[in-house]
């Protein structure tokens, strides 16, 4: 039989930070940890499966995590483990495809992260922290933007000075690269010629128009704030606007792109700390600030998806996916329902019934061309299958 390697990968983002282990391409072990009501959930599958929630700080929570596998026997040692991989979101060309993690990589995450601070910082965080514990282990960056690069070239650029866009690498560079190729992969033997992909989490709003399977839009641009408003993250806003915040608020650069990262979207909109799922909630119950946050929501997603459509020049099948698309089926219901112009409509019943997380449904009306899936998205295994051939 031969060896398959036993590989640890990270995705860490301003809110959350997921640690898996992989034998091979099956998974093995998890853990996710909340930054906000600092806690460690580790899973560990196998014949005595369990799960077990820790409190700890985002400093300890991969050593945690490492540690655990070490108590499980899922590791004998830390030379057990063969490769560590991250995934990377990081606005510049050079992260555009994977790469292995040198000194020199990280000084170009370091200038970045005064214009994307909150994922970088939180990806830097956590590579120092593998550096810490495991001196000698490859670390490979994964890039979540790989998967973008084959849209053409009208769909890389701002309205601004081409020369400075070109010297100062400003492109749409885009995410969600591996959210999109999960939902590819599944639909592989039945691709739809022209496919739109709708990821919804906590912690960030993507939209990947794929046709013929190639990426040829997206919603996404620069940075994680360049992309429709989500959970705590503005999306686009005029420049002027930025600055009259910032005058009134008194910020510098960097605090007001933390404010527009972490304080805005739909927990700005609301005026509230909670969750986009718990938001969502209280707006079906008559919540005004949440449900003028929700409204104002769908409608931004709603043009989004028509412009998307556009680039796509029409549309066979609408994919949710992400851990809210997946799993809100009034949300969905929302998004959809003033979609009928495009071929495509919801079956109620069939919305509300498909919550699993595990598997693929179709909530479309039999009677329309246009399908509509749900397919939870498993970005960390394409993760494990990229690392693998990495050396």
């Amino acid at each position: 039989m031969a060896y398959e390697q036993l590989n640890l990968l990270i995705n860490a983002d301003n809110q959350l930070r997921r640690y898996y282990l992989y034998k091979g391409l099956d998974l093995r072990s998890s853990a996710e940890f909340n930054k906000d009501i600092s806690s460690l959930k580790i899973s560990i599958r196998g014949s005595d499966s369990k799960n077990e929630t820790l409190n700890c700080k985002a400093d300890d929570s991969f050593g945690i995590f490492v540690d655990k596998l070490l108590a499980e026997n899922f590791i004998k040692s830390y030379d057990s483990i063969d490769k560590i991989g991250i995934k990377l979101k990081v606005p510049s060309s050079r992260f555009l495809k994977d790469l292995i993690i040198d000194d020199s990589v990280i000084a170009d995450m370091e200038f970045a992260k005064s214009y994307s601070p909150t994922l970088v910082t939180a990806q830097l965080e956590e590579i120092y922290k593998v550096r810490q514990k495991f001196p000698s282990k490859m670390l490979a960056g994964l890039s979540d933007s790989a998967f973008n690069i084959s849209k053409p070239a009208k769909a890389w650029n701002y309205g601004i000075d081409l020369y400075l866009a070109d010297h100062l690498d400003i492109k749409r560079f885009g995410f969600f690269g591996f959210s999109s190729q999960f939902v590819v992969d599944i639909l592989r033997s039945d691709l739809p010629d022209r496919l739109l992909i709708c990821h919804i989490s906590d912690t960030g709003i993507g939209l990947t128009a794929v046709k013929n399977g190639k990426c040829i839009d997206h919603t996404s641009g620069y940075v994680e704030s360049d992309e429709p408003f989500s959970g705590q993250s503005s999306g686009s806003i005029a420049l002027s606007a930025v600055r009259r915040m910032k005058d009134h608020m008194n910020l510098n650069d960097y605090d007001m792109t933390i404010h527009l990262s972490e304080f805005s979207g739909l927990k700005g909109l609301s005026r509230s700390a909670l969750s986009m799922q718990n938001i969502t909630a209280q707006s079906k119950n008559s919540s005004a600030e949440s449900k003028i946050a929700v409204d104002s929501f769908v409608y931004s997603l709603q043009k989004q998806i028509g412009s998307q459509v556009a680039a796509l020049g029409g549309i066979d099948c609408l994919v949710f996916t992400g851990t809210i698309g997946a799993s809100n089926a009034w949300l969905r219901h929302q998004i959809v329902k003033d979609l009928e112009c495009f071929g495509l409509l919801i079956d109620k019943d069939k919305n509300i019934k498909n919550n699993n997380l595990e598997k693929v449904s179709e909530i479309h009306k039999r009677t329309r061309v246009n399908k509509i899936l749900i397919i939870p998205s498993k970005e960390e295994l394409i993760m494990a299958a990229k690392l693998r051939p990495i050396n």
